[in-house]
């Protein structure tokens, strides 16, 4: 019953012919807060008469169910009834502040360049206490273990702040990495430990509705130029 009903206001939905409404969209934290202000400025210029809604988590928003009507993903979703557009293969980096990577630099120094003394002396933010990240890393050349990993958060801004602060390295987007002056890429010469997709879903019912298409539209256009 929940499922029809569900189905039944997608389709409703779909068949409104106004650009101009309600329109829900959903983004991670680090998306929303680094991202999204530029686009929702670029949609209120554009199209005063759509009234934007954004769900910030970094769990996935269920468009089926009208959790929301478009998402910023970093996966592809398998539903046959989404509409997906891949936008970009985001490179995500390991950032420090200046002072923190210096510091690292001393260390080298004085261990005499060996990469296994300077790895150990490296803090990295986590997301999770698992050693998933910990193996991608050591995959690309790194030398860690769990003593690397000290400080977890799911929380992305508070991991922005703590780098930010010099508590460790922290994974962000090449994008929005590079854009902040008090980062910069740690260990670079190493390569990108991770590359993350971009993509753009909604509900196939509601591509046909003017004000959602018309946000999709903006949304795929600016967010191509990550």
């Amino acid at each position: 019953m929940a499922e029809a009903a569900n189905r039944f206001a997608l389709t409703a939905a779909g068949q409104s012919q106004l650009a101009e409404g309600p329109v829900c969209i959903a983004a991670s934290e680090i998306d929303a807060i680094f991202r999204l202000p530029a686009v929702i400025d670029a949609i209120r210029q554009r199209e005063p008469g759509i009234q934007l809604e954004i769900v910030v988590s970094n769990s996935v928003s269920d468009l089926q169910r009208r959790e929301a009507d478009i998402a910023i993903r970093s996966f592809r979703p398998e539903q046959a009834d989404l509409i997906t557009r891949k936008l970009a293969d985001e490179p995500i980096w390991l950032y420090g502040s200046h002072d923190y990577l210096n510091s690292l630099e001393a260390v080298n120094k004085t261990a005499g360049k060996s990469k296994t003394s300077i790895d150990q002396h490296i803090q990295i933010i986590g997301f999770e206490r698992n050693d998933r990240l910990m193996n991608i890393l050591n995959q690309h050349g790194w030398q860690l273990s769990q003593k690397n990993f000290s400080i977890v958060t799911t929380f992305q801004m508070l991991q922005w702040q703590l780098v930010k602060q010099g508590n460790g390295l922290g994974f962000f987007p090449q994008q929005i990495g590079d854009a902040e002056p008090a980062f910069r890429r740690a260990f670079s010469e190493r390569g990108a430990p991770v590359t993350v997709p971009l993509w753009l879903v909604c509900h196939r019912e509601l591509r046909t509705n003017p004000r959602v298409k018309r946000v999709f539209d903006l949304l795929a256009e600016m967010l191509t130029e990550v």
